[in-house]
């Protein structure tokens, strides 16, 4: 957060409901930074799941979920 606020991507403001927290609000040089990268994103993206269908993605998506469920059950024991 100390990074991004010296980079002035975003702006802490006193939570006026906790004396101990920030309310962080992105800054308008931060919003146009992302609106530039979101192209080279997708781009990236796309060259990364080349050859690979929406059936393999459902696929990794069920069992990403389920390792995930698996995860949370374990930090209950």
């Amino acid at each position: 957060m100390d990074l991004l606020h010296k980079k002035g991507w975003i702006e802490r403001q006193d939570d006026p409901a906790d004396r101990r927290a920030y309310l962080i609000h992105v800054t308008p040089s931060a919003k146009e930074l992302i609106e530039q990268t979101i192209p080279i994103e997708v781009q990236y993206n796309d060259e990364l799941l080349q050859g690979v269908t929406d059936e393999q993605l459902a696929v990794l998506d069920q069992i990403m979920n389920q390792i995930k469920h698996n995860l949370d059950n374990m930090k209950l024991q």
